[in-house]
């Protein structure tokens, strides 16, 4: 895990980072990856995770 712009992970086949906006009161959420359907599925499951 790095913490130099937000906190960024990366695994073997995908990463993603998460970071204040500098500009509105929001997190910005980006997320990278080999396979579109994986990183799909990782971007339901992280957002998701906002409303717990």
């Amino acid at each position: 895990m790095e913490k130099i712009d937000g906190a960024s992970f990366t695994f073997d086949d995908w990463s993603f980072n998460i970071r204040p906006s500098a500009n509105d009161p929001v997190a910005r959420l980006n997320i990278e990856g080999t396979d579109e359907k994986k990183v799909q599925k990782m971007t339901e499951e992280i957002s998701g995770l906002k409303n717990e």
